[in-house]
């Protein structure tokens, strides 16, 4: 008695359109993709909840990664809520630096005790003084 034959699996349409999306998602089609150039930003960061029925406490204190006019990343303390919105309060060298409001993208866990989050800004943040003087940042794929 013979064993019926296994049918070979070929990848239908939809999974060879994704794995070939896949392969071009490189550093340099990802940097095309951005609305704007990224900084390497150290600045002190306080996420707060946008909505005022949670509460006006702060969820989590950390510094950026990198900023540009429409978001940036942060380690912070504790994890925020992907999808949910934060006032985010920003300083430099003690200069408190307008309050932005922003939807948290992605988190992830960096150790035991920081988180990685990753903001797009809901308003862009102009301070021209800001990103004049520094030089061009990260282009790395998380965020």
């Amino acid at each position: 008695m013979s064993l019926p034959r296994r049918k070979t699996l070929k990848p239908d349409r939809a999974e060879g359109e994704l794995l070939n999306e896949l392969s071009r998602q490189t550093q340099a089609e990802i940097s095309k993709l951005r609305g704007q150039e990224r900084q390497e930003l150290r600045l002190d960061a306080e996420l707060r909840p946008a909505n005022l029925s949670a509460g006006v406490h702060t969820i989590a204190q950390g510094r950026t990664l990198d900023v540009s006019p429409g978001g940036c990343r942060m380690r912070l303390s504790a994890p925020p809520t992907v999808g949910d919105v934060y006032t985010v309060h920003l300083s430099m060298d003690g200069r408190a630096l307008p309050r932005v409001h922003a939807l948290c993208l992605r988190t992830a866990l960096v150790g035991d005790a920081e988180v990685e989050a990753a903001f797009q800004f809901l308003s862009p943040l102009e301070d021209s003084e800001l990103f004049a003087k520094r030089s061009p940042g990260s282009d790395d794929l998380l965020g």
